[in-house]
């Protein structure tokens, strides 16, 4: 089970990392029913798990975080951090879908479509290989930073 402290710490580090420190980003665990409460039309019906969102008030640099609360039992999550480092990037990329949504508003029904299914899985898209790199990296400090076996052989 992840608890809302392990979420703050993980949070914290994440801010720090990627300049979000002037944020106000108040975290919160989440059951699964209330994740697709507060995604309701927000998401493709294919996804069956929803590991956390973010909900951005950006005009008062504030937003709120949430984090399924049983995120460590699925077999499809990446863990904790690929998840918060993930909803992070959605804020760091939300002045774009401010531009997006300014276009999107301007097309016809055909053309906002397209729009819509090509943002969402390219910004999806790009967030996850941020995150998952950014795992990756964080597991190469970590292996070059572990004591070497100094034992006689």
């Amino acid at each position: 089970m992840i608890t809302l402290d392990r979420v703050v710490i993980t949070l914290q580090a994440v801010q720090d990392i990627l300049g979000l420190n002037d944020w106000k980003i108040t975290p919160h665990t989440a059951t699964d029913a209330q994740l697709k409460k507060l995604l309701k039309g927000k998401v493709e019906n294919h996804i069956e798990e929803i590991f956390g969102c973010v909900l951005i008030h950006a005009d008062f640099r504030t937003a709120e975080m949430y984090i399924w609360d049983n995120l460590d039992t699925s077999k499809h999550s990446q863990g904790l951090e690929h998840t918060v480092f993930h909803e992070c990037l959605h804020i760091v990329l939300h002045p774009y879908d401010e531009l997006y949504m300014f276009l999107f508003e301007d097309e016809s029904l055909l053309v906002r479509n397209v729009l819509q299914w090509g943002y969402t899985n390219m910004e999806e898209r790009v967030i996850n290989q941020l995150s998952d790199g950014f795992i990756n990296c964080l597991n190469i400090i970590q292996a070059k930073n572990e004591p070497k076996d100094q034992s006689p052989k």
